[in-house]
Protein backbone atom coordinates (compact mmCIF):
# COMPACT_ATOMS: atom_id res chain seq x y z
CA UNK A 1 0.00 0.00 0.00
CA UNK A 2 1.19 3.33 -1.01
CA UNK A 3 2.43 6.32 1.62
CA UNK A 4 -0.59 8.38 -0.51
CA UNK A 5 -3.06 5.76 0.85
CA UNK A 6 -2.25 4.87 4.24
CA UNK A 7 -2.22 8.80 4.66
CA UNK A 8 -5.62 8.83 3.51
CA UNK A 9 -7.34 6.27 5.17
CA UNK A 10 -5.40 7.21 8.49
CA UNK A 11 -7.33 10.89 7.53
CA UNK A 12 -10.61 8.93 7.14
CA UNK A 13 -10.39 7.27 10.14
CA UNK A 14 -10.04 10.90 12.14
CA UNK A 15 -12.68 12.84 10.68
CA UNK A 16 -14.95 9.61 11.62
CA UNK A 17 -13.49 9.58 15.18
CA UNK A 18 -13.87 13.52 15.30
CA UNK A 19 -17.87 12.70 14.16
CA UNK A 20 -18.50 10.39 16.44
CA UNK A 21 -17.01 12.67 19.51
CA UNK A 22 -19.04 15.66 18.05
CA UNK A 23 -22.07 13.58 17.39
CA UNK A 24 -21.76 12.32 20.94
CA UNK A 25 -21.59 15.47 22.82
CA UNK A 26 -23.51 18.11 20.47
CA UNK A 27 -25.94 16.14 18.92
CA UNK A 28 -28.38 16.60 20.99
CA UNK A 29 -29.04 19.88 19.97
CA UNK A 30 -31.14 18.92 16.45
CA UNK A 31 -33.82 17.68 19.12
CA UNK A 32 -33.77 21.62 21.16
CA UNK A 33 -36.71 23.02 20.04
CA UNK A 34 -35.17 26.36 18.96
CA UNK A 35 -33.50 24.15 15.92
CA UNK A 36 -37.20 23.45 14.81
CA UNK A 37 -37.23 25.95 11.88
CA UNK A 38 -33.54 24.99 11.07
CA UNK A 39 -34.67 21.78 10.51
CA UNK A 40 -36.97 22.36 8.18
CA UNK A 41 -34.35 24.69 6.04
CA UNK A 42 -32.43 21.80 6.21
CA UNK A 43 -34.83 19.55 5.17
CA UNK A 44 -34.79 21.71 1.51
CA UNK A 45 -30.89 22.79 1.37
CA UNK A 46 -29.71 19.66 0.05
CA UNK A 47 -27.31 19.22 2.38
CA UNK A 48 -25.38 15.89 2.06
CA UNK A 49 -25.38 15.14 6.03
CA UNK A 50 -28.33 14.55 8.31
CA UNK A 51 -29.40 17.74 11.04
CA UNK A 52 -28.21 15.81 13.73
CA UNK A 53 -24.70 15.83 11.94
CA UNK A 54 -24.39 19.30 10.73
CA UNK A 55 -25.26 20.73 13.82
CA UNK A 56 -22.84 18.88 15.52
CA UNK A 57 -20.18 19.81 13.54
CA UNK A 58 -21.60 23.55 13.61
CA UNK A 59 -21.45 23.62 17.34
CA UNK A 60 -18.13 22.05 17.98
CA UNK A 61 -16.23 24.64 15.03
CA UNK A 62 -18.49 27.58 17.22
CA UNK A 63 -16.68 26.22 20.20
CA UNK A 64 -13.21 26.40 18.77
CA UNK A 65 -14.19 29.35 17.55
CA UNK A 66 -15.32 31.06 21.19
CA UNK A 67 -12.42 29.85 22.66
CA UNK A 68 -9.66 30.80 19.61
CA UNK A 69 -11.32 34.38 20.38
CA UNK A 70 -11.27 34.29 23.55
CA UNK A 71 -7.53 33.70 24.19
CA UNK A 72 -6.83 36.00 21.81
CA UNK A 73 -8.94 38.84 23.42
CA UNK A 74 -6.93 37.67 26.74
CA UNK A 75 -3.58 38.28 25.61
CA UNK A 76 -4.46 41.69 23.88
CA UNK A 77 -6.79 43.10 26.36
CA UNK A 78 -5.78 41.20 30.05
CA UNK A 79 -9.52 41.69 31.09
CA UNK A 80 -11.87 38.66 32.12
CA UNK A 81 -15.21 40.38 31.62
CA UNK A 82 -14.13 41.22 27.99
CA UNK A 83 -12.58 37.80 26.92
CA UNK A 84 -15.96 36.13 28.51
CA UNK A 85 -18.22 37.81 26.16
CA UNK A 86 -15.94 37.94 22.95
CA UNK A 87 -15.68 34.17 23.45
CA UNK A 88 -19.57 33.79 24.14
CA UNK A 89 -20.69 36.17 21.45
CA UNK A 90 -18.36 34.61 18.80
CA UNK A 91 -19.67 31.21 19.45
CA UNK A 92 -23.44 32.18 19.59
CA UNK A 93 -22.52 34.18 16.41
CA UNK A 94 -21.06 30.97 14.64
CA UNK A 95 -23.82 29.01 15.76
CA UNK A 96 -26.42 31.65 13.74
CA UNK A 97 -24.26 32.18 10.16
CA UNK A 98 -24.52 28.58 10.19
CA UNK A 99 -28.41 27.79 10.53
CA UNK A 100 -28.80 31.19 8.66
CA UNK A 101 -27.05 29.53 5.75
CA UNK A 102 -29.11 26.55 5.90
CA UNK A 103 -32.34 29.24 5.10
CA UNK A 104 -30.16 30.84 2.48
CA UNK A 105 -29.60 27.84 0.80
CA UNK A 106 -33.64 26.51 0.71
CA UNK A 107 -34.20 29.64 -0.55
CA UNK A 108 -32.07 29.62 -3.13
CA UNK A 109 -33.29 26.05 -4.47
CA UNK A 110 -36.78 27.11 -3.99
CA UNK A 111 -36.05 30.38 -6.39
CA UNK A 112 -33.78 28.41 -8.43
CA UNK A 113 -36.64 25.85 -9.05
CA UNK A 114 -39.68 27.89 -9.71
CA UNK A 115 -37.91 29.38 -12.14
CA UNK A 116 -37.39 26.39 -14.39
CA UNK A 117 -40.20 24.64 -13.11
CA UNK A 118 -42.95 26.27 -15.50
CA UNK A 119 -41.05 24.96 -18.22
CA UNK A 120 -40.81 21.42 -17.08
CA UNK A 121 -44.26 21.30 -16.61
CA UNK A 122 -45.19 22.02 -20.01
CA UNK A 123 -42.60 19.58 -21.03
CA UNK A 124 -44.10 16.83 -19.28
CA UNK A 125 -47.60 18.12 -20.38
CA UNK A 126 -46.45 17.34 -24.35
CA UNK A 127 -44.75 13.83 -22.75
CA UNK A 128 -48.19 12.52 -21.00
CA UNK A 129 -50.13 12.65 -24.41
CA UNK A 130 -48.17 9.99 -25.35
CA UNK A 131 -47.43 6.61 -24.14
CA UNK A 132 -44.53 6.82 -22.62
CA UNK A 133 -44.14 5.18 -18.63
CA UNK A 134 -44.17 7.38 -15.60
CA UNK A 135 -40.93 7.00 -14.63
CA UNK A 136 -39.28 7.27 -18.47
CA UNK A 137 -41.26 10.79 -18.70
CA UNK A 138 -39.72 12.11 -15.61
CA UNK A 139 -36.40 10.78 -16.58
CA UNK A 140 -36.63 13.21 -19.92
CA UNK A 141 -36.46 16.11 -17.51
CA UNK A 142 -34.15 14.35 -14.82
CA UNK A 143 -31.88 13.78 -17.79
CA UNK A 144 -31.74 17.41 -19.52
CA UNK A 145 -30.13 20.04 -16.69
CA UNK A 146 -28.73 22.11 -19.41
CA UNK A 147 -32.19 22.80 -19.47
CA UNK A 148 -33.68 22.59 -16.25
CA UNK A 149 -31.58 23.09 -13.66
CA UNK A 150 -32.90 22.97 -10.53
CA UNK A 151 -35.72 21.17 -11.44
CA UNK A 152 -34.06 18.38 -13.22
CA UNK A 153 -32.48 17.82 -9.84
CA UNK A 154 -35.19 17.60 -7.97
CA UNK A 155 -36.62 14.92 -10.22
CA UNK A 156 -33.53 13.20 -10.26
CA UNK A 157 -33.93 12.83 -6.59
CA UNK A 158 -38.14 11.87 -7.20
CA UNK A 159 -36.60 8.77 -9.56
CA UNK A 160 -33.83 8.22 -6.97
CA UNK A 161 -35.98 7.96 -3.95
CA UNK A 162 -38.50 5.52 -6.17
CA UNK A 163 -35.55 3.35 -6.86
CA UNK A 164 -34.91 2.92 -3.36
CA UNK A 165 -38.69 3.21 -2.10
CA UNK A 166 -39.57 0.46 -4.66
CA UNK A 167 -42.40 2.90 -6.13
CA UNK A 168 -42.82 5.97 -8.04
CA UNK A 169 -45.45 6.76 -6.01
CA UNK A 170 -43.50 6.81 -2.71
CA UNK A 171 -40.63 8.73 -4.37
CA UNK A 172 -42.95 11.48 -5.06
CA UNK A 173 -44.22 11.79 -1.92
CA UNK A 174 -41.08 11.65 -0.10
CA UNK A 175 -39.20 14.60 -2.44
CA UNK A 176 -42.57 16.56 -1.85
CA UNK A 177 -42.13 16.43 2.06
CA UNK A 178 -38.30 17.75 1.43
CA UNK A 179 -38.36 20.07 -1.06
CA UNK A 180 -38.23 24.05 -0.09
CA UNK A 181 -40.98 25.05 -2.79
CA UNK A 182 -44.68 24.82 -1.59
CA UNK A 183 -45.21 24.47 -5.76
CA UNK A 184 -43.06 21.96 -6.81
CA UNK A 185 -44.51 19.90 -3.46
CA UNK A 186 -48.04 20.26 -4.48
CA UNK A 187 -47.29 19.26 -8.00
CA UNK A 188 -45.36 16.32 -7.01
CA UNK A 189 -48.52 15.16 -4.14
CA UNK A 190 -51.56 15.83 -6.54
CA UNK A 191 -49.13 13.83 -9.81
CA UNK A 192 -48.96 11.09 -7.09
CA UNK A 193 -53.11 11.07 -6.65
CA UNK A 194 -53.17 11.36 -10.83
CA UNK A 195 -50.87 8.51 -11.15
CA UNK A 196 -53.23 6.35 -9.58
CA UNK A 197 -55.68 6.97 -11.45
CA UNK A 198 -54.46 6.95 -15.04
CA UNK A 199 -52.67 8.12 -17.64
CA UNK A 200 -55.74 10.98 -18.50
CA UNK A 201 -56.12 12.31 -14.84
CA UNK A 202 -51.84 12.69 -14.92
CA UNK A 203 -52.32 14.43 -18.78
CA UNK A 204 -55.14 16.66 -16.73
CA UNK A 205 -53.63 17.77 -14.10
CA UNK A 206 -50.04 18.43 -15.96
CA UNK A 207 -52.07 20.57 -18.19
CA UNK A 208 -54.21 22.96 -14.81
CA UNK A 209 -50.47 23.00 -13.54
CA UNK A 210 -49.26 24.31 -16.76
CA UNK A 211 -51.39 27.17 -17.04
CA UNK A 212 -50.85 27.79 -13.09
CA UNK A 213 -47.69 28.47 -13.55
CA UNK A 214 -47.94 30.59 -16.48
CA UNK A 215 -50.19 32.43 -15.09
CA UNK A 216 -47.84 33.15 -12.11
CA UNK A 217 -45.01 33.72 -14.85
CA UNK A 218 -47.18 36.41 -16.29
CA UNK A 219 -48.52 38.13 -12.88
CA UNK A 220 -44.14 38.22 -11.70
CA UNK A 221 -43.25 39.89 -14.92
CA UNK A 222 -46.26 42.42 -14.64
CA UNK A 223 -45.14 43.48 -10.74
CA UNK A 224 -41.25 43.58 -12.06
CA UNK A 225 -42.16 46.10 -14.66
Amino acid sequence: MSWGATSLRGASNTVRLVDRVLTAVFGRHANAPRHEHDRLAHRGANVPVSFRTYLAWLYGAAWVTGIGVAVVVLVVTDTLLGTVIAGVGSRVGTVWVGCRYLHWRATARQRALEQTLPAAVRHLRILSTGEMADRKMLSQIADTPQLYAETAVAFRRVLNRAQLAGSLTNGLRETANETPSEVFSSLLLRLQAAIGNGDQAVTEHLELKARILKDHQRRGRARRT
